[in-house]
């Protein structure tokens, strides 16, 4: 699976590529991790502030694929937009090396937003970890929801 790599704090985060529409760049400031905009009907996630890592810059901007299909000229309407640091590097994962978010952890909406977990290592020493993110849980989440729900804090 083709990634982005993007890094919050300690922990590095690995966008799939596949459920990319289009990446922006972002020079704007947000104060809320779930921000609605009923200008334009986007959805706005803060990664940063999502995962409680409120001082790192955002710089770039993930516009996610949706179901519905938008002409060029609506690119930037009605859509999930990820709200990240800096794209650092884009990888090549395999899939046999991404394990499971814990069974533990299933309770707990935390689990929903990782597809797994990378320990990317070097000469055999675990190096980082790398969370794999669902951004079908970014997708699903919020659509249909009514305008309150959308500006949420998570």
């Amino acid at each position: 699976m083709r990634v982005f790599i993007c890094s919050l704090g300690n922990i590095s985060m690995a966008i799939p590529i596949d459920l990319i529409s289009h990446i922006i760049l972002f020079n704007g400031k947000t104060e809320k991790a779930v921000d609605y905009n009923s200008e334009n009907g986007n959805t706005y996630f803060s990664l940063p502030l999502f995962f409680n890592y409120p001082s790192e810059k955002i710089k770039h901007g993930i516009i996610l694929k949706s179901s519905e299909n938008s002409d060029a000229g609506e690119i930037l309407k009605n859509k999930t937009i990820l709200l990240t640091t800096e794209i650092e590097r884009e990888i090549e994962i395999q899939d046999e090396k991404i394990f499971p978010v814990q069974k533990t952890l299933n309770h707990t909406q935390f689990s929903l937003l990782f597809k797994g977990l990378l320990f990317d290592s070097e000469n055999q020493r675990m190096e980082n970890i790398i969370l794999v993110l669902n951004p079908d849980y970014f997708l699903l989440t919020y659509q249909g929801g009514t305008e309150n729900d959308k500006n949420a804090d998570c």
